[in-house]
C-alpha cells in the first residue's frame, strides 16, 4: 500500500489529536472522537488501501501507544496488531485464598482474551472460580475482521458474521477447558462474555435485554453441566445499558455478564439473590462537564448458596 496515505493519517493524528503535538513519541490525547472530527479522510484512505493496516493503526493508536512507534510496527507487520501489547484485563479479587490459578488464552483478532481460574477455599470447601472475557462483536463496524479464525476465507462472511464465530469459537474453548478441568468439582463462572439472549419486559422501567450473538449464550448453558444462575426475584434487564441510563453506549441494551454455575447440586434454587449496581450517573466526571456512571457496564452483584459439603 502507498507508504504516502499511511505518512498522512499519522501526520493529521499527531497535528490534532496528540498529547504531543507534532512529535512522534506522542499518543491519542482524549478519546477517538478527536480523529473522526479531524483525521477520517486520510485515515479512511489507509482503509481503502488495507484493512489489515487500518486495524493496526487502531490497535496501536487507541491503545495509546506513541504514533511514531504505531507507524513502525503497522508498516511492517503484514497482519493486525493485538491492542495494549496484548495485555488483559481480566483478574480474580477474593478475601478467602486463592491457589492453582490457571489461565486460558483464547483464539481473537485485534485485543487479546482470556480466561482466568483459581480455586477458592471457603471455611468448609473449595470451589473452582472462571472469570472470562469473549471478544466483542460489537466492533465489527469499527475493525473490520482481517483474524483467521472466524471461519473460511472463501466463505463471503461479513466482518459481522466472522467475529460471532470467533465469539463462538472462543465459548466452545471455554466449555471444553472448564469441564476438564473441573470434573468432579463445583464452579462458577462470572464474565463479560458479549453475548445476550432477548428477553421480556422488565418491571420498574429498566430497559429489557435485546439479542447480541445468542448463539454464544445458548451454546454455554446448553452444554453438559452448565446451568445458567438467574435469581427468582431478578427482572429481565440490562447491564450494558443505552443512553440517556447510561451515556457512554448506544440505542442498544443487554445482559452480557449472564453467571453460570457448573456440576452444582440444585443449580436452579442456588441463587438466592441477585441485582445491577454501580448504576449511579453522577459518579464520574466527563471531559464536557458532564456525569456519567463508572464505565459502559453497570455491575452485577449475586449471592449463590455453596453445596453442603460432601454434595
Amino acid at each position: 500500500m502507498p507508504s504516502a496515505d499511511v505518512d498522512a493519517a499519522f501526520q493529521c493524528m499527531e497535528t490534532y489529536c496528540s498529547n504531543r503535538p507534532n512529535d512522534p513519541t506522542g499518543s491519542l490525547q482524549t478519546t477517538t472522537d478527536c480523529l473522526s472530527a479531524n483525521c477520517a479522510g486520510p485515515i479512511l484512505t489507509v482503509k481503502g488501501d488495507s484493512v489489515a493496516c487500518y486495524d493496526c493503526i487502531l490497535d496501536g493508536v487507541v491503545s495509546a501507544e506513541p504514533y511514531g512507534s504505531t507507524e513502525t510496527l503497522c508498516e511492517s507487520s503484514p497482519t493486525a496488531s493485538i491492542g495494549f501489547d496484548g495485555q488483559n484485563s481480566s483478574m480474580i479479587l477474593s478475601k478467602f485464598p486463592l491457589s492453582n490459578t490457571d489461565s486460558l488464552v483464547l483464539p481473537s483478532t485485534n485485543y487479546r482474551r482470556t480466561i482466568l481460574y483459581a480455586q477458592v477455599q471457603l471455611q468448609d470447601q473449595s470451589i473452582d472460580f472462571y472469570c472470562g472475557f469473549l471478544i466483542s462483536t460489537l466492533i465489527a463496524s469499527d475493525l473490520p475482521f482481517v483474524g483467521p479464525y472466524g471461519g473460511p476465507a472463501d466463505a463471503g462472511l461479513s466482518s459481522q458474521d466472522e467475529y460471532d464465530n470467533e465469539q463462538l469459537l472462543q465459548a466452545q474453548q471455554l466449555v471444553t477447558w472448564v469441564q476438564q478441568k473441573s470434573a468432579g468439582r463445583h464452579a462458577i463462572l462470572m464474565g463479560d462474555w458479549r453475548s445476550s439472549v432477548a428477553m421480556g419486559s422488565a418491571d420498574g422501567g429498566v430497559s429489557p435485554p435485546q439479542d447480541l450473538n445468542p448463539m454464544t449464550m445458548t451454546l454455554i448453558s446448553g452444554s453438559q453441566g452448565f446451568t445458567a444462575a438467574i435469581a427468582p426475584t431478578f427482572p429481565p434487564q440490562c447491564n450494558y445499558c443505552s443512553g440517556p441510563g447510561n451515556i457512554y453506549n448506544g440505542q442498544d441494551s443487554y445482559f452480557v455478564e449472564q453467571p453460570f454455575l457448573y456440576n452444582w447440586p440444585d443449580p436452579t434454587n442456588a441463587l438466592t439473590a441477585e441485582s445491577i449496581v454501580f448504576t449511579d450517573p453522577t459518579v464520574v466526571p466527563l471531559p464536557d462537564g458532564g456525569t456519567g456512571p463508572l464505565s459502559p457496564y453497570y455491575g452485577l452483584n449475586i449471592q449463590v448458596l455453596r453445596p453442603a459439603t460432601g454434595q
